[in-house]
């Protein structure tokens, strides 16, 4: 993926592209990763954001994703990246502190923290439908 939108902001025209490709076309996440340049799990999990399925791992062409060289080249480059010490200055002024890191670094920690926001999303819409089900039990039960 030599010219890549990973950690880059999604357009509206790039999520309706995604929508149509998945619900109209049937592509998968992997088809749909070298269209939009990003990653495939990127995919499921924008996937996920608007709605079209429950979790990631629903994704059509996920298994196949993880089964994948593709994606073992992907894991071993994302972790080599990891062990990879951010290049970090900070300027102390008064109680303040200005820190600066290359952009690479950057583009990584916030790819870092999409992740974790949609995890969180995630564990919410789950939580959410735990609860829905445990209050049925107990209407079911009272009944």
């Amino acid at each position: 993926m030599e010219d890549t939108k990973i950690g880059k902001k999604w357009t509206q025209e790039e999520d309706d592209q995604l929508l149509r490709l998945y619900n109209e076309e049937k592509l998968d996440i992997i088809e749909i990763a070298k269209q939009h340049s990003r990653l495939p799990r990127a995919i499921a999990v924008r996937l996920v954001k608007h709605e079209v399925i429950s979790n990631e791992f629903e994704a059509n062409g996920y298994s196949n994703y993880k089964n994948s060289e593709y994606y073992k080249e992907t894991m071993e480059q994302k972790n080599s990246i990891k062990k990879e010490k951010p290049t970090i200055k900070k300027i102390q002024e008064d109680n303040n502190y200005l820190i600066t890191i290359n952009r690479n670094d950057y583009l990584r920690l916030q790819d870092d923290i999409n992740e974790m926001k949609q995890n969180i999303f995630t564990l919410n819409t789950n939580m959410k439908e735990i609860i829905t089900m445990i209050k049925s039990i107990y209407e079911f039960e009272d009944a």
